[in-house]
Parts: C-alpha cells; structure tokens; sequence
C-alpha cells in the first residue's frame, strides 16, 4: 500500500483514470467483505435499457441448521441454462 498509496485515494484515482475505486480489505472480516460486496454492487444493481433491478441476499451461515434453513428458504435450483449461460 505505500508504494501505492495513491490508488486509495478515491479523488486522486478519479482524476486519474476517471473511474471510481471502492478499495476492500480482504483481511477483514467476512461480515465487512460481503457488507462491502453488496455496497458495490447497490450502485449498479439495475440494466440501463430495461431497468431490471438485481439483487443480493445475505444469509448467516453459521452452522447445519443454518444451512438447512437457508436451502429450504431458497428452494430447488434452477435448472441450467441453454448454452450453459445464465
């Protein structure tokens, strides 16, 4: 990060390169990597065009119950899609 400090400075890498960059700390916890995730993804989470929104789920996993309760709640999968593309 020192030799590069400047790649986490959301204005500096905006003039820079003219995106913006949402760096994360993957040492952190779990909990923060996916809060982090759906923050992301919150700012483009519909198609322009069609307006489709999307979405994420978060979900404790935290034992076998859990689990069960979480496939239950999600239901069958959906079979796969033509060409293998979703």
């Amino acid at each position: 990060m020192r030799a590069n400090g400047n790649l986490f400075v959301r204005n500096l890498v905006k003039s820079a390169y003219s995106l913006d960059a949402f760096p994360v700390d993957l040492d952190g916890s779990p909990e923060a990597l996916i809060n982090s995730a759906r923050y992301v993804l919150g700012l483009f989470s519909h198609r322009r065009g069609d307006d489709v929104w999307k979405g994420m789920l978060q979900v404790r996993l935290e034992d076998v119950a859990d689990d069960a309760a979480a496939l239950a709640a999600l239901g069958p999968a959906p079979p796969p899609a033509l060409g293998g593309h979703p």
